[in-house]
């Protein structure tokens, strides 16, 4: 079995993977739908300016650790576990699991700046959240060719030897 026909398997992952992606992007919007349809509705929030004061304080040091909870995490779940048995499916499980990871925590930004919008009904504490959210998706959408290097870097004699 050649190279190509090896990474079958990979490729198909990495297509779920896209699709997955782009599902979280989609909910993203979401959120900023109904942060405009809760703007035009009659709703007017009652919490005092020194708790979202906090709140807000409190939200974007978290926005900012998930960069770093980002790359923390998906260094342990790439690590983790017994490289040199390690099976294609558990592979890609580990590369699904990381992307996954790393997107929810990024649209995990988004529902700061909802929760403050929702305090506030401020668009302004809504959007830089959900700018942020969209930056930390793109830049970690899931790439092939980062795959495909890491895959093959578990078992350089994949074209060889692969482990379905």
């Amino acid at each position: 079995m050649g190279l190509s026909a090896s990474l079958e398997p990979l490729k198909f992952a990495f297509r779920k993977s896209q699709i997955i992606s782009f599902s979280l992007i989609g909910g993203i919007f979401i959120y900023y739908f109904i942060a405009l349809w809760v703007n035009h509705s009659a709703y007017s929030p009652k919490v005092s300016r020194e708790f979202v004061e906090l709140l807000r304080t409190l939200f974007l040091a978290m926005a900012i650790m998930i960069i770093f909870l980002i790359k923390f995490l998906k260094s342990i779940i790439l690590a983790s576990g017994n490289k040199s048995n390690m099976t294609t499916k558990k592979r890609i499980e580990k590369l699904m699991i990381t992307n996954i990871v790393e997107l929810a925590l990024a649209e995990g930004v988004t529902i700061f700046g909802l929760v403050l919008f929702l305090l506030t009904k401020n668009l302004n504490d809504f959007y830089p959240f959900f700018v942020f959210s969209i930056i930390l998706i793109i830049v970690h959408l899931p790439k092939y060719s980062h795959w495909e290097n890491w895959y093959l870097s578990l078992n350089p004699n994949q074209e060889s030897n692969p482990k379905l």
